[in-house]
């Protein structure tokens, strides 16, 4: 995670495999956005290369503008 000006870039979310599908991505990036809203983030971005995931990060809010996910 790094923060850039006014924007957070979320650059790996990372669950072991025996975890996976459990909602501790989800929740991850949901606590994200939160802070990022409470501290009046204009924009939280991240990269994501594997499809599964991308469909998670738009179910979250995210639109897809190549590689980079915007919220």
């Amino acid at each position: 995670m790094h923060f850039l000006g006014k924007d957070l870039f979320i650059s790996t979310v990372v669950v072991h495999p025996e975890f996976r599908r459990s909602g501790y991505a989800t929740a991850m990036v949901r606590i994200l956005i939160d802070m990022a809203r409470a501290a009046k983030y204009q924009k939280v971005e991240l990269t994501s290369s594997k499809s599964g995931a991308q469909a998670l990060y738009r179910e979250l809010g995210f639109s897809d503008d190549a590689s980079t996910l915007f919220r």
